[in-house]
């Protein structure tokens, strides 16, 4: 059986009241503060890097349109092939570590970039390779995120959990622009 209760919110009369009180209660989660936390630094910190390499590759490197359009598919390939990998290999390994190891991948991939920044090497090959690999490493984040709020949340406020750490997540992305 599952660890959470058995409590089910759809026999019972669901006032707004209720289920904003609900919300309430997953935000005083030590968890999920902290996972909020992780998103927001991730989004300030490390989305930093992806700016410049934007930067690099549109006025640098200036890569053509046909670079442009195989990042964005090898990048979206690589994403799903992530989120693929941890569910068939790494869903059974200590969640923590894989949250350190794939967060140490993303920093060590952006160091990547001064090679571009502070050398002639300015390859746009190169150049969507860190970016490849760098959605490859989200990819096993994103489930890692999802699963970890599944776990946490209240029965029937998975979706809602999620959400909201998203949705705070995607409130910082303007900082790191």
């Amino acid at each position: 059986t599952s660890p959470k209760s058995s409590r089910s919110y759809h026999d019972e009369n669901v006032t707004m009241r209720k289920l904003f009180g609900m919300v309430w209660e997953v935000m005083h989660n030590v968890t999920v503060l902290m996972i909020m936390l992780w998103s927001i630094g991730f989004q300030v910190l490390a989305c930093a890097p992806n700016k410049v390499g934007t930067i690099m590759q549109g006025s640098v490197i200036r890569l053509s349109q046909l670079q442009w359009g195989i990042d964005n598919i090898v990048s979206y390939l690589l994403l799903t092939i992530g989120v693929w990998i941890f569910k068939s290999y790494l869903r059974d390994v200590n969640w923590r570590w894989t949250q350190l190891m794939t967060t140490a991948l993303i920093a060590g991939l952006n160091m990547l970039w001064f090679v571009p920044i502070l050398t002639d090497f300015r390859n746009g090959w190169f150049t969507l390779m860190i970016d490849g690999t760098e959605s490859l490493a989200q990819g096993f984040t994103q489930v890692l995120i999802s699963m970890a709020v599944i776990e946490i949340a209240p029965v029937n406020l998975e979706a809602t959990s999620y959400e909201l750490i998203i949705s705070v997540s995607n409130s910082f992305i303007a900082l790191s622009s």
